[in-house]
């Protein structure tokens, strides 16, 4: 009956069933309550141009068109009895609810509905990437699987179980940054660079991850250049000779300054000497 109705339907007119911008789904067939009627119900499910809201619509007036102008009519053969059953539908019997959207495990975008592919989930109406530490082998999966204990993966992505492994973080360092950077995940024997801010150092520039360094990056010790040192030495002893010969010839020159008044003083006396004599 469910199948022989949508063919009649897309006979009828309802484009989208046609050109498969919308799908026949969750068809039911019961017994009215005087066993006079059968009452169909089923979903037309828009799956493409889902910005489109006039497909579903127009789908639906087709329909009613069709039910209240006597125009739904179809037959169905019953396999078990080899009946032909002839059905029409009833004048003022349709009724509709919209319903847009894709299937499960389809995601949409730019009103299309598409697969998720391998290491992706369906995230509302997205495809999102599986988080660190899961992965999916599979397309249209609504979820990921997670790593066995105390491994992880190495990013986001992963489509396969073999991208579990036993990774190292790359540690934080104060004052300085790493290649690859800090919160990596790398296998344990990758070869981290490090690089210390202005200022800082360290006594090794290149560690491996997991292996229990723990590098930092300290104030860097102050270096005298032994030839600058060597100059500044020289230049303090020639300024304390320049000094010692600078005093030297000060002494001198005021020892000389002082005989020289003396001598002054001793020629200066017999001429008063001589005058007193005189005197007598």
């Amino acid at each position: 009956v469910l199948a022989s109705l949508e063919t009649a339907l897309e006979e009828g007119g309802v484009t989208c069933l046609a050109d498969n911008s919308c799908s026949f789904e969750d068809g039911t067939c019961r017994q009215s309550g005087d066993g006079t009627q059968t009452v169909i119900e089923y979903s037309l499910v828009q799956t493409t141009e889902l910005s489109n809201s006039t497909v579903l619509s127009r789908a639906s007036s087709i329909v009613q068109e069709l039910v209240d102008g006597n125009k739904l009519s179809f037959e169905t053969t019953y396999s078990k009895k080899r009946a032909t059953v002839s059905l029409n539908g009833v004048a003022d019997s349709y009724t509709a609810t919209e319903k847009t959207g894709c299937e499960e495990g389809q995601a949409s975008e730019d009103g299309f509905c598409y697969t998720c592919p391998v290491g992706y989930y369906v995230s509302g109406s997205t495809c999102s990437p599986c988080p660190l530490g899961t992965f999916n082998p599979t397309e249209g999966a609504t979820s990921c699987t997670t790593c066995p204990d105390d491994t992880t993966t190495y990013g986001t992505g992963s489509s396969a179980s073999t991208q579990c492994m036993d990774l190292c973080i790359v540690p934080g360092v104060t004052y300085g940054s790493t290649v690859p950077p800090t919160g990596f995940r790398v296998t344990d024997d990758t070869v981290v660079t490090l690089t210390c801010a202005d200022g800082k150092a360290t006594d090794t520039d290149t560690f491996t991850c997991g292996s229990g360094i723990d590098p930092e990056c300290n104030a860097a010790q102050k270096v005298t250049d032994e030839s600058d040192s060597t100059t500044t030495i020289v230049i303090i002893v020639v300024v304390v000779i320049v000094a010692i010969l600078v005093a030297v010839a000060v002494f001198v020159i005021r020892k000389r300054s002082k005989r020289a008044n003396a001598t002054s003083n001793v020629n200066a006396n017999p001429s008063a000497g001589g005058r007193a004599n005189t005197g007598v």
